[in-house]
């Protein structure tokens, strides 16, 4: 018996895993590929990308619109540019200590509405900023703060908007670009370039302008479809089916979507990893080092019932062999050398080499090979006679 029961597959119709697209767009941070804007600050330029600003603020994504230009210029410290910027395209709240970029940041923050890096920042630095504003209520020139008043200063000017403006954003997708993705027949207009580039190795690979097309034609539309609103980051879709959950690991495997891949790795070890389908995602070449060792770990646990499965005789023998030899097998000897028989008879060249085959793959010091060593050589196996 197995000392561990078959997995049973969750009664839950969608799994939500957490994505890191943060990290992912870290990398695009004042990056020229791909970019569309330009943000001077003194003699210094930073490269941006004006869909993911749009996606994060608000009032840029409002800004643009009114409007559109390809360079934006702000009088303030570069160091609080780029601060400004990792904050947008990461969603991580910046490292930050001196005390007149915390000011200035807040300032910005508080231009471009940013309300969860204006808690952020008012909480880690209250000493600061109280004394910040005990200075400026002691100035006769200071003018009480105000979104207006702050963004008069700046080269460009930032009103605050109101709930009608921001709700039609609001029930927009997040990311909205120029990409046109056609696959076949269908068009999948308004992608984000630098979106798709920052998700998948693919996009990255064949995306050259941000207002081009790509061709994807090779992969089936379903699948463009589930791997757009992924990468959009606009929900996941249900993994229906055990069929589906491998098509997707092998298409997101492909298109070096990483972050899909590792959440239908989570769907596949939740709800799908069973002694019937255990060795065909073990042998899948999408299998991620991760998933394989899950697989692995389950295989040596169950063996004698994942022998059973019509997959147990197409697992590959380097597959096999590292099962063998990576830790105890949960199974009687007789019958998982009957077991092991049969898979060598069937992956064996000629019939009579599957008792070779069986040798490679077993460790040295099992009983099996030690015999069949002697044999090989020609050692007589006469009973020993005590004298």
């Amino acid at each position: 018996m197995s000392r561990r029961s078959e997995i049973q597959p969750s009664p839950v119709t969608s799994v939500h895993f957490h994505s890191d697209c943060g990290t992912e767009l870290g990398a695009f941070v004042n990056n020229p590929y791909l970019h569309d804007l330009t943000i001077l600050c003194g003699n210094q330029a930073f490269f941006a990308h004006t869909d993911i600003l749009r996606a994060r603020c608000e009032t840029l994504h409002n800004m643009f619109n009114q409007s559109p230009t390809n360079v934006m210029e702000i009088e303030t410290d570069p160091a609080v540019i780029l601060h400004l910027l990792k904050y947008l395209y990461t969603d991580r709240f910046p490292d930050i200590s001196v005390p007149a970029e915390v000011i200035e940041l807040l300032r910005l923050a508080k231009q471009l509405a940013l309300q969860d890096l204006i808690i952020n920042l008012k909480l880690r630095f209250h000493d600061v900023i109280r004394d910040r504003d005990s200075a400026d209520r002691r100035s006769p020139q200071r003018d009480s703060e105000t979104f207006e008043g702050e963004g008069e200063s700046d080269s460009f000017t930032i009103t605050r908007q109101t709930k009608q403006y921001v709700e039609p954003f609001l029930t927009a997708s997040r990311f909205d670009g120029k990409v046109t993705v056609v696959v076949g027949q269908y068009k999948f207009r308004r992608q984000s370039a630098v979106l798709l580039a920052a998700r998948s190795t693919w996009f990255a690979e064949h995306i050259d302008s941000v207002d081009g097309t790509v061709d994807a034609s090779f992969i089936p539309v379903m699948q463009v479809a589930l791997l757009l609103r992924f990468l959009r980051m606009e929900g996941y879709e249900t993994i229906e089916s055990f069929s589906m959950a491998m098509e997707t690991m092998h298409w997101s495997w492909v298109m070096g979507a990483h972050s899909l891949q590792s959440w239908v790795e989570h769907v596949v070890v939740t709800r799908y990893l069973n002694c019937t389908n255990v060795c065909q995602i073990w042998s899948s070449p999408s299998c991620s080092e991760y998933l394989s060792e899950r697989c692995m770990q389950f295989f040596q646990d169950n063996f004698m019932d994942c022998a059973t499965s019509s997959g147990f005789l197409n697992l590959r023998p380097e597959l096999m062999k590292a099962a063998l030899n990576g830790g105890h097998i949960d199974a009687d000897t007789i019958s998982m050398m009957a077991a092991l028989r049969r898979w060598a008879h069937i992956n064996a060249a000629h019939p009579n080499e599957s008792e070779q085959v069986l040798s490679t793959l077993l460790p040295p010091n099992t009983m099996f090979n030690m015999i069949n060593r002697m044999t090989i050589l020609g050692v007589n196996r006469r009973p020993i006679t005590m004298y």
